[in-house]
């Protein structure tokens, strides 16, 4: 939904579902012409000021469907029980919701902000008991973090957020800040069958966490990609490592585990001295 409210662009996220219809056979797998595409569900989602497009959607082990974004109204539809029924204020709110799988009812929905600016990216991530795990950054010196966590406090500018929630939207299990003395940003995360958090993205500060031994320990410049392991309660950091030149480095939206639990990350890079391997090309 679009609007205008004194010469201000407004607009509401839309949650859809299209089923590949009509493949029929092998061929029809291989072709477009044959496919048809139907809208299963659709629903607005949204209060009266702005939602970002939802930055991903999972459906949980019961089949409903989990999704986290960002929004500037105060006025969502937040459930009762949920973490937090209030707008933090500022620019931003994070927030995730559960809805049916027929998308007619919203099961639960919660902010979680401070008094700033709070911004998703790079999806969710849901463990082995539907918890749920949202990543970005922040500048809210206010921003919700729990006791014990490996950061608990904003250390630059604006920070990368990790966030675990119940898989009831109850309770903020977890909730840590990452980063250095300027600018940290998460774009993408995963959890293993243990627990673990796995996370990645990209940052201007110099003195980013990095673990002793980590294949780059140093900034290389402007802006560098990073890789970083957190313990499955958020209090300790296993390893964590820099990726990047002497220019800009930025991670892409998604990190994937691969063959023996090697991490993979894709990216762009405007450095011609990025660190590359031997006997690859391309």
């Amino acid at each position: 939904m679009m609007r205008i409210t004194r010469q201000v662009w407004l607009f509401n996220c839309l949650v859809a579902i299209w089923p590949l219809m009509g493949l029929v056979n092998a061929a029809d797998r291989h072709t477009s012409k044959n496919a048809r595409f139907a809208i299963a569900y659709a629903t607005y989602f949204g209060g009266s000021k702005q939602e970002r497009g939802v930055y991903d959607m999972l459906p949980d082990s019961q089949g409903t469907i989990v999704i986290g974004s960002a929004t500037r109204s105060s006025d969502m539809p937040t459930t009762q029980g949920a973490y937090q029924a209030k707008y933090g204020g500022g620019e931003a709110d994070i927030y995730a919701a559960k809805l049916s799988a027929d998308m007619k009812k919203i099961l639960w929905w919660t902010y979680v902000g401070g008094s700033n600016n709070d911004w998703p990216r790079g999806g969710i991530a849901l463990d082995n008991q539907d918890n749920v795990y949202l990543v970005g950054g922040s500048n809210s010196k206010d921003f919700p973090t729990t006791q014990g966590v490996f950061q608990p406090i904003l250390k630059g500018e604006r920070n990368a957020a990790i966030i675990k929630l119940s898989a009831g939207g109850s309770k903020l299990v977890f909730s840590t800040f990452l980063g250095g003395s300027v600018w940290d940003g998460i774009m993408g995360i995963r959890v293993d069958t243990s627990g673990n958090v796995y996370v990645a993205g990209h940052t201007r500060s110099p003195d980013y966490p990095v673990t002793p031994g980590a294949p780059q320990p140093t900034f290389g410049g402007k802006s560098d990609c990073f890789m970083s392991k957190l313990s499955s309660n958020g209090s300790k950091l296993v390893y964590s490592i820099y990726l990047g030149g002497v220019e800009n480095e930025f991670a892409e939206h998604r990190l994937w585990f691969g063959p023996e639990g090697a991490l993979v990350l894709t990216g762009v890079t405007s450095s011609s001295g990025f660190p590359t391997t031997k006997d690859i090309t391309c």
